[in-house]
């Protein structure tokens, strides 16, 4: 009878040790089902101990994440050797967590592998605010690969040059109307000379931002020259629906700042 209490004893101590460290920890036996585990466990599923004691993964877990979790398992109960992953893991309320989770063979007396320990930090917020920071870093490698395919420089008082490099989505053409009203309004400009050169495609949509910058800048009184216009880019902007009328056209820059130049001079 002591003896048996002082297992149970020993049991009791070892179950509070596990309760008393913040990290989920399970042990799994190799038919998969949880026998041990500890309160912060039972606190990342949102569910007590007498609901997982015994139970396993598919009575809890949609079968996707049942997959990772067994898979994983198998690989640590095989080749006996621990193993670390990133997995993601649904509690009681539907929340899915995303969790790092450690797990380590459990052998008994004679060196047998008879289950695993696992070990999780719930890394959910951190994956949030690395992904945040993915999507700021993204978004301003975007805005600056934006700016540099789309200059703007004044080569001359109220005359501008913009560059349109590359496939101009429409967000970019948006961006690109937005930045160039904007210097136009800042520099007083009297006239814009839009570089096409570098635009290897000018589809309906390209041809339609064309337009809208035309009429914008038209607004406050911005003359825009197009320059560099290939036999493609002069196809596309007579399509129907594009209206580019008083519109002036020019082979190169060079040709357009002499325009430019003129009309500053009144010629």
């Amino acid at each position: 009878m002591d003896d048996e209490l002082g297992v149970e004893a020993s049991v009791a101590v070892l179950q509070a040790t596990l309760d008393a460290i913040p990290d989920p920890i399970f042990v799994k036996n190799r038919a998969h089902q949880w026998v041990v585990m500890n309160e912060a466990f039972c606190a990342l599923l949102g569910r007590p101990r007498e609901a997982l004691a015994g139970f396993s993964d598919p009575d809890l877990f949609p079968p996707d994440q049942v997959e990772v979790f067994w898979r994983m398992d198998d690989i640590v109960v095989h080749d006996g050797l621990p193993l670390d992953n990133e997995e993601r893991v649904t509690d009681a309320s539907g929340v899915i967590h995303t969790i790092w989770t450690r797990k380590f063979p459990i052998r008994n007396a004679s060196d047998k592998i008879v289950g695993l320990c696992g070990i999780i930090t719930d890394i959910t917020e951190q994956r949030a605010q690395h992904e945040l920071e993915q999507q700021e870093l993204i978004a301003a490698q975007d805005a600056q690969l934006d700016a540099l395919a789309m200059p703007i420089v004044e080569l001359w008082s109220g005359v501008l040059l913009m560059s349109l490099i590359g496939e101009m989505t429409r967000l970019r053409a948006d961006k690109a109307t937005q930045a160039l009203l904007d210097q136009i309004v800042a520099r007083s400009a009297r006239v814009v000379l839009l570089d096409l050169t570098g635009m290897p495609v000018v589809d309906s949509q390209v041809a339609d931002g064309l337009q809208r910058t035309v009429r914008a800048s038209a607004l406050l009184g911005c003359e825009t020259v197009l320059c560099g216009i290939s036999p493609a880019i002069a196809q596309a902007l007579v399509m129907p629906g594009i209206e580019l009328t008083n519109v002036t056209t020019c082979g190169s820059v060079r040709s357009g700042l002499a325009h430019a130049l003129r009309k500053s001079e009144g010629r």
